[in-house]
């Protein structure tokens, strides 16, 4: 079996569902599509989830509240990326 280099593994990727994780806390689950020289990416079908604390939208007492909003495509600027993560399985077949 040869080697394959970084870049044929990060191919590999494209199409699959992957979570990132924005330096604000948010996460954006979606199907990536594009990955540029400056590690800006491209989603589709994406989904934003965020958390907010109650006491920014009312005068209730403070809790969490999961927000979460569908987003048809979204570009991700590699300077406000934090993390990346696919599932296991897809890492056992794309990348080892």
């Amino acid at each position: 079996m040869t080697s394959r280099t970084a870049k044929e593994k990060i191919e590999s990727l494209l199409g699959e569902k992957i979570v990132c994780t924005l330096v604000d806390g948010r996460k954006v689950k979606g199907e990536l599509i594009v990955l540029d020289r400056k590690k800006n990416l491209i989603l589709i079908n994406a989904i934003e989830e965020r958390i907010v604390m109650s006491k920014d939208y009312s005068n209730t007492t403070d809790q969490e509240i999961h927000v979460t909003r569908e987003l048809s495509q979204v570009m991700i600027p590699g300077e406000r990326l934090q993390k990346v993560e696919i599932t296991q399985s897809l890492f056992d077949s794309k990348l080892q």
